[in-house]
């Protein structure tokens, strides 16, 4: 049996999900994008406009801090693909930080 051809996950966020469980939810480009997994440790590791963490940090919020800037607002949750969280920044990014589309080329097989 030929295997299907495998989504990235680029365009996983661009379509609506079909399957019964999943919940669909897009991402606005303009603003800043964090996604947030567990390591095998048990901590946690992350990506978002300001860096993509190399070290597992013991909480989610610690890993969520070293990732995004203050100016850019408290981050909420838009969903979940595999073992990754997504989450929004309420401001947009500035030209000298990371947009999501940077974000989520780094992500893209953490998930």
């Amino acid at each position: 049996m030929p295997s299907l051809p495998r989504l990235s996950l680029a365009a996983a966020l661009l379509m609506p999900l079909i399957a019964p469980a999943a919940r669909a939810f897009t991402v606005d480009h303009h603003r800043g994008l964090l996604v947030m997994y567990k390591a095998r440790s048990g901590n946690w590791l992350g990506c978002g406009p300001v860096q993509c963490l190399q070290v597992a940090e013991e909480t989610l919020d610690r890993a969520g801090d070293l990732v995004t800037p203050d100016r850019l607002g408290e981050p909420y949750y838009i969903g979940s693909i595999g073992r990754c969280d997504f989450y929004q920044t309420p401001k947009a990014v500035e030209s000298y930080e990371h947009n999501a589309r940077w974000v989520l080329k780094r992500i893209e097989t953490k998930c």
